[in-house]
């Protein structure tokens, strides 16, 4: 694959997200679009994304989470202490998934009025091979888990797709 491919980026254009040229993306976290408002008075659609992610070059496993306001977008990491680091790659993706599942359900019980949180709340998609860049891109298209809205092509060119998906 030429070129970056970002997945998301800051107002000023600097990288946020991932990059599949440069990451393996192991695992997206979801939080059920219509419960956003349950978190956040201010949440936008798409409100809450994690990506359980893997350093191509060194293997260092984290998670990057967005948050989707009306008003900005704001974007932690939850990296793992070095012995953490020494699990396997599967051991390391249910840590660090589990972990925000946790997180995410327990902040949805707390800020919703205590009561219980669907299963579906929280929902977790695998891409089926996370060392194919190219592959893992068409699987994040195929399972409409992804909204393009900028194309850049090797040489820089940028091309604005609108939010219907279309050029």
């Amino acid at each position: 694959m030429d070129g970056k491919t970002d997945m998301q980026a800051d107002d000023d254009g600097s990288p946020y997200g991932f990059c599949l040229n440069t990451q393996k993306l192991h695992c997206l976290i979801v939080i059920d679009d219509t419960l956003g408002k349950a978190l956040s008075c201010n949440a936008d659609d798409a409100y809450f994304r994690a990506f359980v992610v893997e350093e191509r070059e060194t293997g260092e496993g984290f998670a990057k989470m967005r948050f989707r306001y009306t008003d900005n977008t704001s974007w932690m990491e939850i990296h793992l202490d070095p012995e953490k680091q020494k699990l396997s790659v599967a051991e390391r993706v249910r840590y660090i998934s589990g972990t925000v599942q946790r997180v995410m359900r327990t902040g949805m019980m707390v800020f919703a009025g205590g009561g219980p949180v669907p299963d579906a709340a929280v929902v977790l998609f695998n891409p089926p091979n996370p060392d194919d860049a190219e592959g893992t891109l068409e699987w994040l298209i195929q399972q409409d888990l992804v909204q393009i809205t900028k194309i850049v092509a090797p040489d820089g060119t940028e091309t604005i797709v609108s939010k219907e998906g279309h050029a």
